[in-house]
């Protein structure tokens, strides 16, 4: 993964930030809250995603885009 370079790891996973030391990554945690993680659920919403990681501050320890309403 770090040789990729990548800059953000986008998760359904609401416990990854806990289960793991993500400090130690130069990557950026994005949260995604949804009731189905499923491609077609989520493929309306990118660039709602999108704009969320655009409009993220550096200083942010990850980003939280709630979904579910």
């Amino acid at each position: 993964m770090l040789e990729e370079s990548f800059e953000y790891l986008l998760t359904a996973d609401k416990n990854l930030r806990n289960q793991q030391n993500l400090e130690k990554y130069p990557i950026k945690l994005v949260l995604v809250r949804t009731f189905d993680n499923r491609y077609k659920t989520l493929a309306p919403f990118v660039e709602r995603i999108e704009q969320a990681i655009l409009l993220a501050t550096e200083h942010e320890p990850f980003i939280e885009i709630d979904l579910r309403f």
